[in-house]
């Protein structure tokens, strides 16, 4: 994980002009415990995961990954705005879209799912190959 939390850094100080706070791993298989939000020395806001279903892997745990995210934040951070959750999933995978409508379907979240039009010409494949969503709570 550790490897993939410094590409993703890196990835992120390359491509976000206004820079960052700071950046951490999360570990998403909540069932071993809280994912750790009272550890962060202050609100999250923005949460963003990728490469997370697998065939072997329904979607229920990612799905209830992101509803511990925002439950997490709202009891760590009461006073803060909820994070933005922002997926890349590989359309390959059934589970990715059974994860897409299960989200869909929650009560009191906000699902888009970002579509060609939303990417710079030069990376409008991305939409063909990936379920990209971006969920807030409302």
């Amino acid at each position: 994980q550790a490897k993939v939390v410094e590409v993703a850094r890196a990835n992120v100080l390359r491509n976000v002009p206004q820079g960052i706070d700071r950046f951490s791993g999360m570990v998403w298989d909540y069932s071993e415990g809280p994912l750790g939000m009272a550890k962060l020395p202050g609100p999250v806001d923005v949460v963003v995961g990728s490469d997370l279903v697998y065939p072997s892997c329904p979607a229920d745990p990612l799905l209830n990954g992101v509803l511990t995210v925002f439950k997490e934040h709202r009891e760590v951070f009461p006073e803060a705005s909820p994070p933005e959750v922002i997926l890349a999933l590989k359309i390959r995978y059934q589970q990715a879209t059974e994860f897409l409508r299960a989200a869909q379907d929650q009560p009191g979240w906000t699902v888009r799912e970002v579509g060609a039009a939303d990417f710079p010409k030069a990376f409008s494949e991305v939409a063909h190959t990936f379920h990209l969503i971006h969920i807030q709570e409302r």
